[in-house]
């Protein structure tokens, strides 16, 4: 693996094969150095050759140096030889190192605004916009139709005027009554489209982040940790949902609503008003926005902290609103990017909860969960204080502006520039200027802020893969045209120039050591992993133009470690199925002979608990095969599916599926030979090449003919007896003289008709553990043959001959051969 024991390792073992988990937790379990070892057929998804180099380097040396008790083997670890491991090869995976997680620097760009823009609908906001003007304008022209009914009030000194001014207080008050009429309505609509067009871009950036998700390849999913993942879709979709559409701004004991857009109109209302009524406010108010344009186009932090000493209040204002801005922007990217690592680590708590209490790593865990923790609420922490650092200097700067107002007020009355009606109206204004104002900037700020995760959505929708559009039907051919494929640009072609074509319904086995592509070649077929070079068609048909969601319904897939979900058995017999009758079900599990288990577990309906943590893993093979029968999938991929199987079920699945899926193609890995004349055609794969495409009756090549007849661990007792474990289903078991062995070995060398070597033979004496009770009978001499290697002539009679000889030899073995 690139980077050695330093190798990222995605969540529950993404990047890594099944062999290679079986090895890390094997590894594991050897570095607790602890007395007893409780290994549950942890060879079992490796191939010959790995599972004899880890047998012997791993179990039998390391555990056998430490004194360990003896293993209590099962007939199956019996069939692995002690064939040195030829390339030493690390089985396929997704070799892919994980890296940081992304984040964007500085203020949030407009391509983002332009996506949340585009899943409110462009018709919407242009109306939200047209809404809030007319709510505004209604707004000030109320208070302006009020301003001019008071100084019409005002200018009536005249008792003869009474009457017209009756008559004239009935039309302003009418007036009045229908702009604030239609200032409510405008207000009402604004609130409605303003909650509709949030909900609706939330709807929309929820379903294509759904959307891009489940539609991805998997090699995404292998380097891209979960928590991540759970982030954008809780977190950040929660944030578009509820916190950027209607967030609440609150100082002292009044509360704004805080959305950017009425603040702004509302502000803008507020200064029209003002430069009114005192206009010599207004160049004022355009000197403060070009000096702010100014500052955030060409200034650095730097620069703007040597202005910090202008006396300009409101350049002040826009000083702290720009640094604050900044700073806020990126607590708010750093606390979205804490909650990534946090929510990955409690998925993984959940998840290994056995394992984590059995390898007492509990304090560990609790340790690397408090430092999450920590990480997070310090940049939360950071936010909430940057918010109450603007709140209080804005509180100060709020008196210079209001003090600036009543001088300005004052000046301009005494030069009579206006009525007292319009300066009144617009010191009304300003004294609200300073509230207005810290909550544009404040809605600016939280909006800007909140915006990061709209960002966020906005980088898996546009980072992640398209897809195509859909087809109508397939009959099941597949052709792989010199298909090259990595899994990552430094790591060695997993597959390499791979030219393969199964006709439709043709039932074809995969084989070949571990590591030579046998995975690979299945993920390519399901997009799990781009591929390099080649293609790879489907009825003529390059499946990258076929959706995921289609290209994938086609397939019935049996991986080597099966998802069960907590639910009844029927609902995971019958997951993926469209419509399944009971009777179909009854039927299935009745030929897979599961009739055991559904009367142990209380029929069809009984529960199973999650991840099938009350069935056996042979039990959970057995269900993943059966949803594929029931599922009526025309191509069925098989992946090491029966590895957890005796040969008498493995070849009873085998045949259960090619007499149920007749018309079916059929794909199946495997690194068990029997029952390989099943099947039509048999490609042996070795370091990403095809080494041969044969049908089962054809001659094999030389190292796939080297097969593995015995490992025998041969005790010697009193009677001179020995055991001997053999290749095959049922017991291996045969005692016989061991000089009437050898000899027959000798024999059978000597007229060339097979070659062997014995590779080595270890001496060990066993004692029991009390030397004071040594006896005769408890005091063994072990001689381990570590590996015989017989390599048989190709012909076929002789074949036949040396397993009649071995038949007559060995009457209590059971023999079998590929």
């Amino acid at each position: 693996m690139p980077g050695g024991d330093l190798y990222e390792i995605s969540d529950s073992g993404g990047t890594l094969s099944g062999g290679q988990r079986t090895r890390v937790a094997l590894a594991r379990a050897l570095y607790q150095e602890n007395s007893v070892y409780l290994l549950d057929e942890p060879l079992a998804s490796l191939d010959r050759n790995v599972a004899n180099s880890i047998w012997i380097g791993a179990i039998e040396k390391t555990l056998r140096d430490r004194g360990a008790p003896k293993e209590v083997l099962s007939e199956e670890w019996a069939q692995f030889d002690t064939d040195e491991d030829e390339s030493n090869s690390v089985e396929e995976s997704d070799r892919i190192v994980l890296h940081e997680e992304e984040r964007q620097v500085g203020t949030v760009k407009a391509s983002v605004v332009q996506r949340y823009i585009e899943a409110t609908g462009r018709i919407l906001t242009a109306s939200v916009i047209v809404a809030l003007f007319l709510m505004q304008f209604s707004k000030n022209t109320a208070d302006w139709w009020l301003s001019r009914w008071t100084q019409a009030q005002h200018n009536i000194t005249s008792l003869l005027l009474r009457g017209v001014q009756m008559d004239r207080s009935v039309r302003f008050l009418m007036i009045y009554a229908v702009i604030a009429t239609a200032n409510t309505i405008f207000t009402l609509i604004r609130a409605f489209l303003f909650a509709f067009g949030g909900i609706l871009a939330a709807k929309h950036l929820h379903m294509e982040l759904l959307h891009k998700l489940l539609r991805t390849s998997m090699s995404w999913w292998d380097r891209t940790p979960s928590g991540r993942v759970i982030n954008r879709i809780c977190s950040d979709v929660y944030t578009c949902d509820d916190n950027l559409p209607f967030q609440v701004f609150t100082e002292l004991s009044f509360q704004l609503l805080n959305i950017l857009l009425a603040s702004f109109f509302n502000l803008l209302g507020t200064l029209v008003i003002t430069v009114i009524g005192l206009p010599l406010m207004f160049p004022v108010f355009a000197l403060l926005m070009t000096l702010y344009y100014f500052i955030q186009k060409y200034y650095s932090w730097r620069h703007i902290f040597s202005m910090y000493s202008c006396k300009e209040a409101v350049i002040l204002v826009f000083f702290i609103y720009f640094v604050l801005r900044l700073t806020t922007v990126e607590l708010k990217r750093l606390a979205s990017l804490s909650l990534s690592p946090l929510y990955s680590h409690l998925g993984d708590t959940v998840n290994g909860l056995p394992t984590i209490r059995a390898q007492r790593f509990v304090e560990r865990f609790a340790t690397a969960l408090r430092e999450h923790l920590t990480v997070n609420m310090r940049a939360q922490y950071s936010l909430i204080a940057a918010g109450q650092w603007l709140s209080v200097r804005l509180s100060f700067i709020s008196i210079s502006i209001v003090a600036t107002i009543a001088m300005t007020a004052v000046v301009q009355h005494q030069m009579k520039g206006v009525d007292s009606g319009m300066i009144a109206l617009a010191i009304t204004y300003a004294l609200s200027l300073t509230g207005l104002l810290n909550g544009l900037l404040g809605s600016f700020i939280e909006t800007e802020k909140e915006m990061i995760s709209v960002e966020r959505i906005d980088d898996y929708l546009t980072n992640i893969g398209r897809y195509y559009d859909n087809i109508t039907d397939i009959s099941g051919h597949i052709e792989f045209n010199n298909v090259s494929l990595r899994y990552s640009g430094y790591m060695p072609f997993a597959l390499d120039n791979v030219s393969i074509s199964v006709p439709a319904g043709q039932k074809m086995a995969i084989v070949g050591r571990t590591g030579s592509g046998k995975t690979s070649l299945l993920q390519a077929l399901l997009r799990m992993v781009n591929i390099e070079s080649g293609e790879i068609k489907l009825d003529g048909l390059n499946t990258t133009l076929i959706p995921l969601n289609v290209l994938r319904r086609v397939f019935g897939v049996v991986p080597q470690h099966p998802f069960i979900f907590s639910g009844s058995l029927y609902e995971n017999l019958t997951v993926g199925c469209d419509s399944v009758e009971m009777h179909q079900v009854a039927n299935i599990t009745h030929l897979a002979s599961l009739d055991s288990l559904v009367t142990r577990i209380g029929g069809l309906d009984g529960h199973i608990e999650e991840g099938g943590r009350n069935l056996s893993f042979g039990e959970r093979q057995i269900i993943s095969i059966c949803r594929v029968l029931l599922a009526k999938a025309k191509i069925v991929l098989i992946d090491e599916a029966t590895s957890h199987l005796d040969e008498a079920a493995h070849r009873r699945m085998l045949s259960l599926i090619m007499n149920y899926l007749p018309d079916a193609t059929l794909i199946c890995i495997t690194h068990i030979l029997h029952g390989l004349s099943e099947f039509d055609a048999v490609v042996e794969m070795a370091n990403g090449k095809v080494v041969g495409i044969k049908s089962p009756q054809e001659e094999v090549s030389p190292h796939t003919l080297r097969i593995v007849l015995i490992k025998a661990v041969v005790r010697f007792s009193s009677q001179r007896r020995f055991l001997l474990c053999g290749l095959g289903a049922g017991p291996h078991v045969c005692f016989a003289p061991l000089n009437q062995f050898t000899a027959f070995v000798k024999m059978l060398s000597t007229v060339k008709l097979i070659e062997y070597q014995l590779y080595s033979i270890s001496l060990v004496d066993e004692w029991n553990e009390n030397s004071s009770m040594r006896t005769k009978s408890v005091v063994i001499s072990t001689v381990r043959i570590v590996c015989i290697e017989w390599i048989i002539t190709s012909n076929a009679e002789v074949r036949k001959l040396i397993f009649e000889l071995l038949r007559i030899f060995c009457p209590y073995q059971s023999i079998s051969y590929c």
